[in-house]
This record gives C-alpha cells, structure tokens and sequence, in this order.
C-alpha cells in the first residue's frame, strides 16, 4: 500500500467514525474503533468500559449494519 492510498483510507475512516459518532449519538466514554477494512465493508466497534463492544460494518454507500446475535442487521445509511 502506498503512501496516498494509505493517506485515502485513513480519511475514509475518520469520516465513518464522524458520521457514526454524530447518526448514532456516541459520546461519553464511549468510543469508535476502527477494527479492520474487508473486500465490502469497513469495521468498527463501539466500545465503553465495562459493557459489551457493539460492532458495526459499513458498505461502500454507507449503508451501516449492527451485530446482533451473530447475524448483520441494517441499522442506517450514514
């Protein structure tokens, strides 16, 4: 991966964790984590001490999915 296409992705990221934090109310001591970027969707998880990690996916026209027992539910395009 070459610098400008890091540079890219490092942007595309901090711009889901925007919307996520302003669409899904996150705030506190809650926090957005950046898990992992696959073929389709980019990872994340919400985390806060002591509860559960909440994980999210987001295609490429931010349409953004939760995890609920073990299976992906539409939750809201960004």
């Amino acid at each position: 991966m070459n610098l400008k296409s890091l540079e890219k992705e490092l942007e595309t990221i901090l711009f889901c964790k925007e919307l996520m934090s302003e669409t899904l109310c996150i705030g506190g001591s809650q926090r957005i984590e950046f898990v992992r970027n696959g073929t389709k969707y980019m990872y994340f998880a919400v985390t806060c001490p002591g509860e559960e990690n909440v994980f999210y996916r987001i295609d490429e026209l931010m349409d953004t999915y939760k995890l609920v027992k073990n299976e992906w539910k539409y939750t809201i395009t960004l």
